[in-house]
């Protein structure tokens, strides 16, 4: 390994010094001392400079050594000679050699560790990188900055003072360099806070500059800031410092905190600005309901803050506005869950539900206060219903053999009207007479007395006509199609409402269509299902023939679908269409147990009660319609062609799953708003043309319930559900 110069020349210099001390033997040190002497190449030289120190050492040699008081003095005055002229010595060889080229003269100078003096000469010669480099050697870093600055890396630089702690400095290159963000820090540590606000936003750190705005007290711009960057909740917290609580600015900040989550807080703003609907949602979404229900009560939502209490817990309240509402079916369920059996049993009786109200009824005690209301109740119900037999068996524990107070007359004229619905003249009559005896004015009782006792001895009485238009006071139309008009009417004798349907005046000079309806009416009156809407009588009112029915708070499907715009339909949620469908297979599945096939399944005939069930209406009377206005009235079965399967098209023999076919159909407009096959020439599509994919139109539609009504849509009645339990039973594991 090549050594340096001045490592040479110390190895000289020592090898001299060495040499010095040995004593005698002086020619060879001195010869050895020339021999230290190295060129640049590594070659010895000749030791010119040591000639003295070898004249010195041979004058030593001469002294007599038999003299030791002279020779002790002059042998030490040689060493102290010695000691000067070796420290001259080592003096001369650390300064150094003067060099003609500057670029040898930088790498001695590198060699020596010199770094910050090569440094300079390299930045004196413009070769500002090398020098740059020289200076980091050295750790000088003011150097290092001024090198970077001379190159115009001002982002170098910059990063140099940041070092130092020369902030301005830092942030004045930054800035000049384009970094925006770290000139922006540099400012605010340097306390420069709108400058360092500025080139935050500048440098797209928004929400940095708006902390710093905020924190200098300007709101305004912190929330414009803030709101910019997608900080909701301190862009609303800042904007109602900057602004107030002004409805407007309320409103602004609600949404802003709804945006960022703080639901709660929106909720809040939302009420203060008088926006009680969004304020009192928000405050269900994070389960606040008591406050959701006063809120909704503010807006006046009176179902909604029913719904809001209830699920409190604060029934009450709830119930109260249920019943503000006009919504009697939650007001009678919670009225049920409170425990008021009685209350619940009436409303579900006023809403048509027989079936729960008698299931509710039948809950409450025998020896509760409550029982005899309750079982006067049912035993209206079953009278309504038809079942006579039940309902005598109901009434008469409680009906007393002679009236003895007012409390005795309701269970009296009950049990009086369940015989005279039986045709049982002669009871009815009886126990008539002992409401009359007691009271000769109660209601009406007088005059059904003489009416009854006139048809139970052979009196004349009145011509039917005349009696249906005594029993059944016409009130209101509420429906119109081409079945012909529904009225609502009150059933005078049973104090109920019934609705009333005149079929089209063309079929009332038919007397073979008048016996074809008599007919379909008495087989659908024989059916009792809660999904049915129930045929209770065949009338002639004004000379037209008529069905007497159930009366059904309620609307069609059709209907809803109009909601609310009734020039366009709209499609029904998945859920509920599952709902409607499976509660119409209960129906059918019913009706084809008794042999009778509905043929005309569409969403006009599905009735939606109050109660949340579905109802299938007019049983036969769509083949009666058809047939009957075919010249020489033929018995073609006909329904209507957008639902009719290919079977029924062709006049072949049709079986329960043509009801299928036309279930599934319907389906498909209930979730679609269209139907299938529409157009020209319907019947040729419902032959050829395969059923379409219903997710084309509504692409959110369950690919279970798709697969549903598609099964219930083959063209074959083979590939359809083979009853309708079995689609009923694929519903309810779908809705599960």
């Amino acid at each position: 390994m090549l050594k340096t110069r001045r490592q040479l020349a110390e190895d000289s210099e020592r090898h001299e010094v060495h040499a010095s001390v040995r004593g005698p033997g002086g020619a060879t040190a001195s010869a050895g001392c020339r021999e230290s002497r190295l060129g640049e190449d590594g070659s010895r030289l000749p030791d010119v400079a040591g000639q003295p120190l070898a004249s010195l050492l041979d004058w030593l040699h001469t002294l007599p050594t038999n003299e030791p008081a002279t020779l002790v003095p002059l042998v030490g005055a040689a060493l102290v000679l010695i000691l000067v002229w070796a420290t001259a010595r080592r003096k001369q060889s650390s300064e150094p050699e003067p060099y003609k080229d500057p670029e040898e003269q930088i790498q001695a100078l590198i060699a020596r560790n010199r770094y910050d003096e090569a440094g300079q000469m390299r930045l004196d010669q413009g070769e500002f990188d090398k020098a740059r480099a020289l200076f980091q050697n050295s750790g000088n870093l003011n150097k290092v900055a001024l090198c970077y600055l001379s190159l115009k890396r001002h982002h170098e630089a910059a990063q140099v003072y940041l070092q130092l702690g020369r902030h301005a400095e830092a942030a004045h290159y930054f800035q000049l360099g384009g970094a925006w963000k770290e000139a922006a820090s540099s400012l605010q540590q340097l306390g420069s806070l709108r400058e360092a606000a500025e080139l935050y936003e500048r440098a797209g750190e928004i929400g940095k500059a708006a902390h710093l705005l905020r924190s200098l007290g300007d709101a305004e711009s912190a929330a414009r800031l803030f709101e910019s960057a997608g900080f909701g909740a301190e862009a609303a917290a800042a904007l109602l410092v900057a602004h107030g609580r002004e409805p407007a600015v309320l409103k602004r900040a609600g949404h802003l905190f709804e945006e960022a989550g703080d639901i709660r807080r929106a909720a809040e703003c939302y009420a203060g600005a008088a926006d009680w609907l969004r304020a009192a949602q928000l405050f269900e979404a994070i389960r606040e309901f008591a406050l959701a229900g006063q809120v909704y009560e503010r807006a006046q939502a009176w179902s909604q803050a029913g719904a809001a209490y209830e699920r409190a817990g604060s029934y009450t309240e709830a119930r109260a506005n249920y019943e503000r509402a006009g919504d009697t079916l939650r007001a009678v369920q919670l009225a049920q869950s409170m425990g008021n059996l009685l209350d619940a049993g009436r409303g579900f009786y006023e809403l048509g539900s027989y079936e729960r109200a008698t299931e509710v009824l039948q809950g409450i005690p025998p020896n509760s206060s409550d029982s005899r209301e309750a079982t006067l109740l049912m035993g209206r119900i079953f009278l309504e219903k038809g079942l006579f037999e039940r309902a005598k068996e109901m009434l008469r524990p409680i009906t007393p053999e002679q009236a003895g107070s007012k409390e005795d007359l309701a269970p009296l004229l009950l049990l009086a009207s369940v015989h005279e619905r039986a045709h049982e003249l002669l009871p009815a009559t009886h126990l008539l007479e002992r409401i009359v005896a007691f009271d000769p004015t109660y209601e009406d009782v007088a005059e059904r007395l003489e009416r009854l006792q006139e048809q139970a001895w052979g009196g004349s009485g009145s011509s039917a006509a005349d009696y249906y238009t005594e029993r059944y006071e016409i009130r209101d139309e509420i429906g119109r199609g081409g079945m012909g008009i529904v009225y609502l009417a009150q059933d005078r004798d049973l104090e109920r409402p019934v609705a009333i349907k005149f079929l089209p005046a063309k079929l009332a000079a038919q007397a073979n269509a008048v016996k074809m309806i008599r007919q379909e009416a008495r087989a659908a009156a024989a059916m009792n299902h809660p999904n049915i809407v129930h045929l209770y009588d065949c009338a002639v009112i004004g000379g037209r023939p008529c069905i007497v029915m159930e009366y059904v708070r309620g609307k069609t499907v059709r209907e809803l679908m109009r909601e609310p715009d009734p020039k366009q339909k709209r499609p029904l949620a998945p859920r509920l269409v599952a709902e409607i469908a499976r509660d119409i297979c209960y129906a059918l599945e019913y009706a084809h147990s008794q042999s009778v096939i509905h043929r005309d399944v569409k969403p006009g005939n599905i009735l939606l009660p109050e109660d949340g069930s579905a109802k299938l209406m007019d049983f036969g009377i769509s083949e009666v319609i058809e047939s009957g206005t075919r010249p020489g009235g033929g018995t073609t079965t006909k329904g209507t062609p957008q639902y009719m399967p290919p079977e029924q098209i062709r006049g072949l023999e049709i079986d329960g799953r043509t009801d299928l076919y036309a279930l599934g159909i319907s389906m498909f407009e209930m979730l679609t708003s269209l139907r299938p096959f529409r157009g020209k020439k319907i019947m040729e599509q419902q032959l050829t043309r395969d059923l379409p994919d219903p997710c084309e139109l509504v692409p959110e539609i369950p690919e279970e319930l798709v697969v549903i009504l598609t099964k219930a849509a083959q063209k074959r009645p083979e590939g359809r559900f083979a009853t309708a339990g079995e689609m009923a039973a694929a519903l309810s594991f779908y809705l599960s």
